[in-house]
Parts: structure tokens; C-alpha cells; sequence
């Protein structure tokens, strides 16, 4: 078994943390919270092609 195997997988829950991490007005990224609906909509089909 690889060390990657090994690692228990992200879940679901994992990844809206993170969003939740970012998105947080007090801490969270600025470029993160300057985003909206209409700026990242665009990007959104370049990025799933990323992943």
C-alpha cells in the first residue's frame, strides 16, 4: 500500500469547511469574500477542468 492509500480521503464535509475557512468575514481570504455569483462564474468550467 502507497502512502497516498494509506491517507484517510477527504470528504464532503472536509471541503465546506474550508470554503466556510476562507469565506469567514473576520479571517477569511479578501479575494475569497470579494467574490460573488457573477465574478467567479465565468472561471468556474476552466477550473473543474483543473481538478
Amino acid at each position: 500500500m502507497t502512502k497516498q492509500e494509506e491517507k484517510t480521503p477527504y470528504t464532503f464535509n472536509d471541503l465546506v469547511n474550508v470554503m466556510k475557512a476562507l469565506r469567514t468575514p473576520e479571517t477569511g481570504c479578501p479575494w475569497d469574500l470579494e467574490q460573488d455569483f457573477d465574478s467567479i462564474a465565468p472561471y468556474t468550467i476552466e477550473e473543474a477542468y483543473e481538478v
